[in-house]
């Protein structure tokens, strides 16, 4: 696996030319984990933006779909389309696999390939920038000139095509569209935009069943590991967030990653990670659940305790790590979700300290502009939870969050048609001296791009139209929230039901409690069990893919429970009426349990005087342990006697077994019962006797 500044260097790549946002060598494309169907041109690097006087640097390389023509064969052309007059046209020219629609306003002859200046990956072409104030003094490749004359302050997103073609004859082999950022403005409000960027890896359950000694030694032995180009794109963004250390980003860090990294040999990438925290005005982590859940899917099954618990749990596992999150006890700051949330859902999060809500524009029925459309900015607005609280709520912007997969086999293409949206959206309204403001949430399974971060923040980096800003300092923009008027804010139709198995969680829990209670030993096992559970509530995971996990978690529990049993065969005789049967437990386990007897007969009697009794309480603390049980025999005979040692929340049967009582005692009932029998036996003869005696003499006296 590469070191961590080899990463960094992967991530972050060359800076040739300044102010321009340059793309990862080669051999970022190993660490990328996202396909695409092949293009003959990757955009490696360009200007994210251009201010007068300044070239139009572009950087591209061949891809996949060239072919295998030699690059002596090779040529491109650039065509500059319109300045963009509204979101709606940005997303036409964006979405388009063909040029932009209308004349370009400037063309370039073609340039051959092999006539191009080399740039660590393909070519580079330095084009200088006319416009009626600002004439070009100087030519680029093939004396070309970019022609801005309808250049103002209201207008400056411009479609560029970028073509390979057959040289001669200029066929079109393919072709890239990316956009040209030209600003005079001076002094003015910029656009705040805060985006998320989430750093987690997917566990899910390995494709076989762990032995017990596995999950002995570890009990998540029964979940996978991420793949190591995942793990090293983790690495190598969060190597791409520390190179850039002045601009502000929010980082949903998991905190079921973080300790995966913390044991795989990652440390430094969670130590970097500790140093990012402690710069929060420029590095916010949000107070995330132990892995990305669902929140809505968890409150609607009627497990909010377990959302409370992926909370807490989070919580406890960053800040076990350095990564410290929240403000203040009760204040955890934005809860920021690509989904909707209910109501129920609002006032949990409200309950558990999330006073700040991102959520879809979609998951809003009514608002202050709460759905954008195209390039409208938000504002905060409040959502009520009871009628006494509220949230602070702002919508992320759907297009703008969707660049986030825009281009995935193009990451340096994907960010730069981020940064020109959100260019776009500025152009809306230059000039105003009220703040406005863009959220991008990345879409829910999007999986952080060094390659593509690292592009985005360098051209977030000094950018003379948008400033980037974290959750908090956005929702601190605007300090009051927007009126949605008389309706209020509502939020829209609940979300779809979820496929968690709630049944499996709720016994998985129910027995983890049950061992936690009884359980005496180092610290640690029974929070690690816990975990495998939480891993199985994952919103990453299919719902077939979270019953796996949570049956992991059930294993993991019945390893443990393997380690303590009965002894077997065991046989006890009384020769009393009442006697005392030792009841005897083995252990394995480097560790003690505790619990509560249970024991029941059908012909035995306990110290309470009933077949069923619970107690007395047992430790299961040597390999061999033997607890004395009094009983009292009803009869003689054999019987069994029923064995339970249960957990001291009465949720978990730790072990369980028989004993074999064997009574031969006689009871002073059967005794006297016997002697009575014995005296009416005995009066009936003597009876008899007498009667038969006296009627011999009578049948003798009548003879004579």
């Amino acid at each position: 696996m590469a070191t961590l500044a080899a990463l960094v260097a992967l991530a972050v790549g060359p800076v040739a030319v300044p102010g321009v946002a340059q793309a990862a060598p080669q051999a970022a494309a190993t660490v990328s984990v996202a396909t695409t169907a092949p293009t003959a041109l990757v955009l490696t690097g360009q200007s994210p933006w251009l201010t007068p006087g300044q070239p139009f640097d572009l950087r591209v390389a061949l891809g996949r779909g060239a072919g295998s023509a030699p690059a002596s064969s090779l040529g491109l052309t650039l065509s500059v389309y319109s300045c963009l007059t509204s979101v709606s046209g940005f997303d036409e020219a964006a979405a388009s696999d063909a040029a932009p629609s209308g004349r370009p306003i400037s063309s370039s002859p073609v340039l051959p390939w092999t006539a191009l200046p080399a740039a660590v990956r393909g070519v580079a072409l330095d084009i200088p920038v006319s416009t009626a104030s600002d004439p070009a003094t100087s030519t680029g490749p093939g004396g070309y000139v970019i022609d801005l004359h309808d250049a103002d302050a209201g207008c400056g997103v411009y479609p560029v095509r970028v073509e390979l073609v057959a040289s001669p004859g200029g066929a079109v082999i393919g072709g890239i569209t990316t956009f040209l950022v030209y600003t005079d403005a001076a002094d003015t409000e910029r656009l705040r935009f805060a985006e998320e960027v989430p750093l987690a890896t997917t566990v899910a359950a390995t494709g076989h069943r762990p032995t017990t000694r596995a999950l002995l030694a570890d009990p998540a032995a029964g979940l996978s590991r991420p793949a190591a180009a995942q793990v090293a794109a983790l690495d190598a963004t969060v190597a791409a967030v520390a190179a850039d250390p002045s601009v502000p980003v929010t980082l949903d860090v998991s905190p079921q990653t973080v300790q995966l990294l913390a044991t795989s040999g990652h440390r430094a990438t969670v130590t970097t990670l500790a140093q990012l925290a402690t710069t929060p005005a420029v590095h916010q982590l949000l107070a995330a659940p132990y892995t990305q859940v669902s929140a809505p899917a968890l409150v609607d099954a009627g497990l909010s305790t377990e959302l409370t618990r992926q909370v807490q749990r989070g919580g406890a596992v960053l800040a076990g790590n350095g990564l410290h999150v929240s403000p203040s006890a009760g204040d955890l700051g934005p809860w920021v979700t690509a989904g909707g949330v209910d109501t129920g859902t609002l006032a949990s999060l409200a309950a558990l300290g999330y006073n700040q809500l991102v959520l879809p524009a979609g998951a809003v029925a009514d608002g202050p502009a709460p759905s954008p459309r195209g390039g409208s900015s938000a504002q905060t607005f409040n959502l009520a939870t009871t009628r006494q609280t509220s949230v602070t709520a702002i919508t992320s912007n759907a297009d703008v969050s969707s660049r986030f997969a825009a281009a995935p086999g193009d990451p340096v293409l994907a960010a730069q048609e981020l940064l020109a949206n959100l260019a776009q959206i500025y152009f809306e309204g230059p000039n105003l001296t009220t703040p406005r403001a863009v959220v991008a949430v990345p879409p829910s399974g999007w999986t952080a791009d060094p390659v593509f971060v690292s592009t985005l923040l360098a051209g977030l980096d000094g950018n003379p139209i948008v400033a980037p800003v974290t959750m908090t300092q956005l929702f601190a923009t605007f300090t009051s929230p927007a009126s949605c008027g008389t309706s209020g804010c509502r939020l829209a139709a609940s979300p779809a039901p979820s496929g968690l198995p709630t049944t499996a969680i709720r016994v998985q829990r129910a027995r983890i409690d049950g061992f936690a209670s009884a359980y005496h030993g180092p610290a640690g096992l029974p929070q690690q069990l816990g975990d495998v559970l939480l891993a199985g509530e994952s919103a990453d995971l299919r719902p077939s893919q979270q019953a796996a996990v949570v049956q992991a978690a059930g294993r993991s529990v019945d390893a443990q429970l393997s380690q303590f049993a009965m002894a077997s065969d065991q046989s006890i005789t009384l020769t009393a009426r009442t006697g005392t049967v030792p009841v005897i437990f083995v252990s394995s386990a480097d560790y003690a349990l505790a619990g509560t007897l249970v024991l029941s007969s059908d012909k035995l009697l306990f110290t309470n005087q009933k077949t069923k009794q619970t107690g007395p309480t047992v430790d299961l603390d040597k390999k061999t342990n033997v607890t004395p049980v009094v009983v009292q025999a009803q009869a003689s005979g054999e019987f069994k006697l029923s064995v339970a040692l249960v957990s001291p929340d009465d949720d978990l049967v730790l072990t369980s077994g028989q004993v074999s009582v064997r009574s031969t005692a006689t009871s002073i009932v059967g005794v006297v019962l016997s002697l009575g029998a014995v005296a009416v036996l005995l009066v009936w003869w003597v009876r008899t006797s007498l009667r038969n005696r006296r009627k011999r003499r009578a049948d003798e006296g009548a003879a004579a």
